[in-house]
């Protein structure tokens, strides 16, 4: 179960609030927050894991996961607890990578199997691992990142999944792989999958609960077929 209770988070230069009051839990399931542009959804995902910087933000509350509350720990357990059991898919999958680093640099960081890494890479369409890893980033399209970051999150097999647009640099048919595999990714074990995107389609065919963030405030997620196939944002 993860605990999510940020009273507010504020600009530090203009003290404008950002979010306010957005409390919620989130258990086993896929999770979506629908929102416009810069109605602060990829800031709330990146407070959730303790990332925003804070020379630019104030944050005020509490994450907790296992009875560990990410803001009362110190940098290195909760750089620690981070990797143990979470994994972050940026929206843009170009700044996800080092240019002078070659694909294999990134898949030995998560100490999988080749295997496991082979399955994942057929499964999303991609060549055969000997020739995957031993492209640069500049290499391959901003489609195959994206797909290659994603698979990167899978294969750590974390605890919570936390994905920022994933769809914006996808053709539908990968896209449809996409919601395969993480309706099949938190079928097994405890696994929590959230997600933030404007993609109304893939919320609807992907998720379980579906929330709204409207001027600052995460209305409360609803089961999916409580909203109609012509909900806006």
């Amino acid at each position: 179960m993860l605990s999510v209770n940020l009273n507010y988070i504020k600009f530090v230069k203009t003290q404008k609030t950002l979010l306010l009051n957005n409390k919620f839990i989130l258990n086993n399931n896929i999770y979506t927050i629908l929102g416009e542009n810069g109605s602060g959804k990829s800031t709330l995902l990146l407070a959730i894991v303790k990332m925003l910087n804070t020379n630019e933000f104030i944050i005020d509350g509490s994450v907790e996961l296992e009875n560990n509350n990410l803001y009362s720990l110190n940098d290195k357990k909760l750089s620690e607890f981070r990797a143990e059991n979470f994994r972050f898919v940026f929206q843009d999958p170009v700044s996800a990578f080092n240019p002078l680093k070659k694909m294999q640099y990134y898949f030995d960081l998560t100490s999988s199997s080749e295997e496991a890494i082979e399955k994942e890479l057929e499964f999303f369409q991609l060549q055969k691992y000997a020739k995957i890893k031993n492209y640069y980033p500049h290499e391959l399209s901003v489609g195959m990142l994206q797909r290659i970051n994603i698979i990167l999150a899978l294969i750590s097999q974390p605890k919570i999944l936390l994905l920022d647009e994933p769809t914006s640099a996808l053709d539908l048919p990968i896209i449809n792989l996409l919601k395969n595999r993480l309706v099949e990714y938190v079928s097994v074990g405890n696994r929590i999958v959230l997600l933030v995107t404007q993609d109304i389609p893939f919320a609807k065919n992907t998720s379980n609960y579906i929330a709204k963030l409207v001027e600052g405030k995460l209305l409360d997620f609803l089961p999916n077929d409580e909203y109609s196939e012509t909900i806006e944002i």
